[in-house]
């Protein structure tokens, strides 16, 4: 769970932070992915070329806020990873002389 690591060495802001940005990315990109899955249905209903053109940009740049959220999240993720190990290893090293 994003933020944990940070917590546990006693960084409760960093830790907020982490949890709430991971989380509001993956958020974000699940709602626009079934908001571009809602979008896609609609497309598929209209009949007038104009109008199609528009809900088909509309649907594909729902798609493409989707995948940029979950990606940005997913490397977030990792760089919240590589903070709590280093961080917890300081925090070993200070306080139990590892």
């Amino acid at each position: 769970m994003p933020g944990l690591g940070q917590l546990y060495t006693g960084r409760g802001v960093a830790s907020f932070l982490a949890f709430a940005g991971v989380g509001s990315l993956a958020a974000s990109g699940v709602y626009l992915l079934h908001a571009a899955d809602r979008g896609y249905a609609e497309y598929l209903a209209v009949t007038d070329p104009a109008a199609a053109d528009t809900a088909y940009d509309r649907v594909m740049g729902r798609y493409a806020g989707a995948v940029t959220c979950l990606v940005v999240a997913g490397v977030f993720w990792i760089v919240n990873l590589i903070d709590a190990f280093k961080g917890v290893q300081e925090w070993n090293h200070e306080t139990l002389d590892l």
